[in-house]
C-alpha cells in the first residue's frame, strides 16, 4: 500500500481523493461543526508522516503546495471590499479601519512584552522576530471559515478580513525585512513600499485609459479563452518573481496583487474574476495545500521532548492573550460576546508563524525545541479555535450583528 502511492500519479490520485472526501466528512460530522480546512489538515496527518506515510514524489508535493499557497493568498487578497477602506462622503455606520490599526499595534506591543520576557528567560535571542511571529494572524484559517458560513460580504466578516489583511501585510513585510536590517536593506524596503503604491496607481491609470477599448477590441476572444484569468495568473507570477528577486517571501507578491485587484477592479469585473479564481483555487489547489501541509507534520516527533510539551500551554496562552486583550477595542462596534469570539478567533496561527519561525530557526534566533513548540502550538490553535468559533456562529445563525451585509451597516 505504501509503495502504491509513491509515484507522481499515485500521489496526485491520493491527494485528489482526499480533497473530494474531506468536505463530505466535514458535513457528516453532526455533533460539532468542524471547518473543512481543519479536516483537510487532519486527513493530511493521517496519510502523511504522523501515521501511514503514504505520499511520495516530493517534486509533486512541493509544486502543489507552492501553487496552493500562491493561489490562496491571491484569492484572500481579493476578498477585501474597498468600500470598508475608502468610505464615501457622508457614508453612515461605524468605520472599523482606525480600530483595526490600533488593535493590531496593541497586539504587536503585547507580543513585544511577551517576547522581551522570553529574551530575559534566555529562550530566544531576538525580541523583534518573536514579537512579529506572535502578532501574526491566520487569514488562511479564518477566511475559509467566513466563506463556508457566507460571511465574507457581511460587515463583521469584512472587519475581520480588513484586520487580517493589514496584519498579514505588515507581518509578512517585517518577517521578510529581518534579512534586510542594513542601509541597503532599508533602501530596498522603501523601494518595495513605493513599488506597491505605484503599482496600484498604475493599474488605476491603465484601467481608466484602455479599459473600455480593451473590452471592445478583444470581444468574444476574451471570454472564450478566459484571457482575463490567464492575465491575472501571469501577473501573479510577475509579482511573485519580483518579490523573490529582492529577497522577500513570495506569498507577499500574490497577496499584494489580490488586494490591488480588489481595489482597482469594478464590482462586476471583480465578481467575475473572483468567481473564476475561486473555482480554480478552492476547487483544486487550496484543499491540496492544506492536505499536503498536514502530511508534512510529524506529530509524534514534535511531542518527543518533555521541554516541548511544557512550552506548549505557555505559548498557547501567550498567543491567545496577544490577540484577546487588544481585541476588546472592537467593543466600540460589536457586542461583548462577539468581541470575545473575535479575539479568540484572531489568536489562531498558521502559515505566517511557520514561515517566521523557520526563518528564526535558520538565523539561530530560536533553537529546535522552541521551534517545535511554536509549530505544535500553531497547529493546536488552528485546530481548536476555528471549531469553537464555528460552534458560536452556528448557534447564532439569526444574529443580525454577525450576518448584517455591508450595505445594511452603512444605512
Amino acid at each position: 500500500m505504501q509503495t502504491l502511492f509513491q509515484s507522481d500519479y499515485g500521489t496526485l490520485l491520493l491527494l485528489c481523493v482526499c480533497a473530494v472526501l474531506t468536505p463530505i466528512i466535514s458535513a457528516k460530522v453532526k455533533f460539532i461543526k468542524i471547518p473543512t480546512l481543519v479536516v483537510e489538515i487532519i486527513v493530511g496527518m493521517v496519510i502523511g508522516k504522523s501515521a501511514f506515510n503514504l505520499l511520495g514524489s516530493p517534486e509533486v508535493l512541493g509544486f502543489m503546495k507552492t501553487a496552493g499557497v500562491l493561489f490562496f493568498m491571491l484569492v484572500l487578497g481579493l476578498e477585501i471590499n474597498p468600500d470598508i477602506i475608502f468610505r464615501k462622503p457622508g457614508q453612515k455606520g461605524p468605520n472599523p479601519l482606525p480600530i483595526v490599526i490600533v488593535v493590531f499595534f496593541l497586539s504587536l506591543g503585547v507580543s513585544f512584552a511577551f517576547g522581551y520576557i522570553l529574551l530575559l528567560a534566555g529562550v530566544v535571542k531576538s525580541v523583534y522576530m518573536v514579537s512579529v511571529i506572535i502578532a501574526a494572524t491566520a487569514p488562511g484559517i479564518v477566511i475559509p471559515i467566513l466563506k463556508e458560513n457566507n460571511m465574507t460580504e457581511t460587515f463583521y466578516g469584512q472587519t475581520l478580513i480588513l484586520y487580517m489583511t493589514f496584519s498579514e501585510i505588515v507581518c509578512l513585510f517585517l518577517v521578510s525585512s529581518h534579512s534586510h536590517m542594513n542601509l541597503m536593506g532599508m533602501v530596498t524596503n522603501i523601494l518595495l513600499i513605493a513599488g506597491i503604491i505605484l503599482s496600484i496607481m498604475l493599474f488605476m491609470a491603465i484601467k481608466k485609459r484602455i479599459g473600455s477599448s480593451y473590452q471592445t477590441a478583444l470581444g468574444d476572444v476574451k471570454h472564450f479563452f478566459n484571457l482575463d484569468t490567464r492575465f491575472v495568473i501571469a501577473l501573479m507570477f510577475v509579482y511573485v518573481f519580483i518579490i523573490h528577486v529582492i529577497g522577500y517571501d513570495e506569498v507577499l507578491g500574490a497577496y499584494v496583487l489580490g488586494i490591488t485587484l480588489a481595489i482597482v477592479l469594478g464590482k462586476k469585473e471583480k465578481e467575475v474574476i473572483h468567481h473564476k479564481l475561486d473555482t480554480i483555487s478552492f476547487g483544486f489547489f487550496i484543499p491540496l495545500f492544506f492536505i499536503i501541509t498536514g502530511s508534512g507534520i510529524n506529530v509524534p516527533a514534535l511531542f518527543s521532548s518533555t521541554s516541548i510539551i511544557m512550552m506548549i500551554p505557555i505559548l498557547f496562552a501567550v498567543m491567545f492573550a496577544a490577540k484577546f486583550i487588544p481585541a476588546f477595542l472592537f467593543k466600540k462596534i460589536f457586542s461583548t460576546k462577539l468581541t470575545m469570539q473575535t479575539g479568540s478567533m484572531l489568536a489562531a496561527q498558521f502559515s505566517l508563524l511557520l514561515i517566521g519561525s523557520k526563518i528564526a530557526l535558520e538565523a539561530k534566533i530560536i533553537d529546535d525545541t522552541f521551534y517545535s513548540a511554536l509549530v505544535v502550538t500553531a497547529l493546536l490553535t488552528s485546530l481548536i479555535l476555528p471549531v469553537i468559533f464555528n460552534k458560536y456562529i452556528t448557534k447564532n445563525r439569526d444574529s443580525k450583528e454577525i450576518f448584517a451585509q455591508m450595505s445594511d451597516s452603512q444605512e
